[in-house]
């Protein structure tokens, strides 16, 4: 197993306590679930003015239903980071080690010794810069070399000093129509559809904004998921950027992370409108049991 890879998915609520494997076997077709999305328009809430309850007045209308999707995203595998179907690969110069270490230890007292230089002088070539840097680079250099014997690692003084090329690797989301705008920055993203507008709002965590829609919206729904009940859709979007099915809910599901976040309500008050909803959370495999042996029968979620 890999690192950032899910180990468990937990459904929870009223009634309800769930654990789903990953059965990576269920990988699914978009278009087998997803075709009845087709079309709808992105929508947002102007969630520091619009309130919950005003999502939840305009789905008790006549006629108007509601439907959610959470995609839960796992780190893509290590095995594709040079593969150009799964990542975008780009290059760009960065300082050497030693001028790195310069930066982390040494910044804020050659800030220092800089500005002050400066208020008598002009350096519109950074020559001087150059020289101070210089000079750090040798108080710099026995840190770095502790930091390789710590490793126990072989340094070599040479190349320490030398520029160096890294490479930056984007990952490829290849999600279906309206699911294909993944912000990179989130692990999960939580789809609101309006059926009588067809339109929908997307959350996740990795902006105020998401973070204010999933508030807005989730609470909007849950209140709305009283009256008449939100069908919601888990999926996952795996390492291998495929679309897996874990389960159809026949109420409403909201991620629990985020929930009042971005959003003016009293933590109690957040927690009594999601009372009779379900929310979800998940485990992930960290740095240090991906690199371990694994009994598989062992239960490590």
């Amino acid at each position: 197993m890999s690192y950032g890879e899910l180990t468990a998915i937990r459904v929870w609520g009223t009634g309800v306590d769930r654990s789903y494997g990953i059965d990576r076997s269920r990988a699914v077709d978009p278009g087998d679930l997803l075709d009845r999305f087709a079309g709808y328009a992105a929508t947002h809430a102007d969630w520091w003015v619009t309130r919950h309850t005003e999502i939840a007045d305009r789905l008790d209308g006549p006629g108007s239903d509601a439907e959610s999707v959470i995609i839960i995203s796992e780190l893509l595998d290590e095995r594709h980071y040079d593969d150009e179907r799964y990542v975008v690969l780009s290059e760009r110069d960065i300082v050497s080690e030693v001028r790195e270490t310069v930066f982390r230890h040494f910044e804020r007292e050659l800030n220092d010794e800089m500005a002050a230089w400066l208020e008598h002088h002009d350096d519109p070539d950074d020559v001087h810069l150059e020289k101070l840097l210089r000079a750090y680079e040798q108080r710099a250099l026995p840190i770095l070399e502790d930091q390789y014997r710590e490793f126990e690692m072989t340094f070599d003084r040479e190349q320490a000093f030398k520029p160096r090329r890294e490479t930056l690797r984007e990952r490829r989301y290849r999600l279906p129509s309206p699911f294909d705008h993944w912000d990179s920055r989130n692990s999960y993203q939580q789809y609101f559809f309006l059926k009588e507008s067809r339109t929908y709002a997307q959350s996740g965590g990795g902006s105020s904004g998401q973070r204010g829609n999933h508030s807005v919206f989730g609470l909007g729904f849950a209140l709305h998921d009283r009256v008449r009940p939100v069908p919601t859709h888990i999926l996952v979007y795996d390492r291998d950027n495929r679309l897996v099915e874990i389960d159809t809910l026949d109420r409403l599901c909201l991620v629990a992370l985020d929930l009042g976040s971005n959003y003016d309500l009293p933590h109690a008050e957040v927690d009594a409108t999601v009372e009779h909803a379900l929310r979800c959370r998940w485990t992930t495999r960290d740095l240090f049991s991906a690199r371990k042996p694994i009994d598989e029968d062992t239960d490590d979620t």
